[in-house]
């Protein structure tokens, strides 16, 4: 299934389709004749998320901090006799 955009660059407007099956985008039509064609930065500017770095680096963080709690439930795990074994057999299964 694709999908249609519509960009508007001082008084001409460029309509284009995505492509569903590779993400590409494809140039359809320009209601007028252009100077120069507009960039993919160009293009892309009007579709770009300023959120979306900080959300990438919440899921990062999100990560690191799952390992940093799994690592700490480990080393607790391991200071208390007897857990770690069933830890090892009930956890781990070897």
């Amino acid at each position: 299934m694709s999908s249609y955009l519509q960009d508007n660059f001082e008084k001409t407007t460029i309509q284009y389709k995505l492509s569903a099956e590779t993400d590409q985008i494809i140039y359809i039509s320009s209601s007028s004749q252009l100077d120069c064609i507009p960039t993919l930065q160009q293009m892309t500017e009007n579709f770009y998320d300023p959120n979306l770095e900080e959300i990438e680096h919440a899921k990062h963080m999100k990560k690191f901090m799952e390992k940093v709690e799994r690592n700490k439930g480990i080393e607790w795990i391991q200071e208390r006799p007897g857990m770690y074994e069933k830890y090892k057999k009930y956890v781990l299964k070897e």
